[in-house]
């Protein structure tokens, strides 16, 4: 297996070219299971957390991951981690 190692390739123009102005946020009173169905529907993998205005995190598949492998550890009794 190979990997590249070069330098990075020159993109010409800046990221607005290429990044989408319609975001979809939530705001940090917002439930699990509501994030969850939204990032199952719209096949996302992140969802800005925004308050405010301003963004205070970042959710993402594998913190939905973890909430769920909790969830089910606690009610088998079980820690986690």
């Amino acid at each position: 297996m190979h990997f590249y190692s070069g330098p990075l390739m020159y993109f010409p123009s800046g990221l607005d070219t290429v990044m989408t102005n319609a975001v979809i946020t939530l705001n940090p009173g917002a439930t699990l299971e509501r994030a969850a169905r939204l990032m199952r529907r719209e096949h996302f993998g992140a969802l800005p957390i925004v308050e405010k205005g301003h963004v205070v995190g970042i959710l993402t598949r594998g913190n939905i991951l973890d909430a769920f492998v909790a969830l089910v550890s606690q009610r088998a009794g079980k820690r986690t981690r």
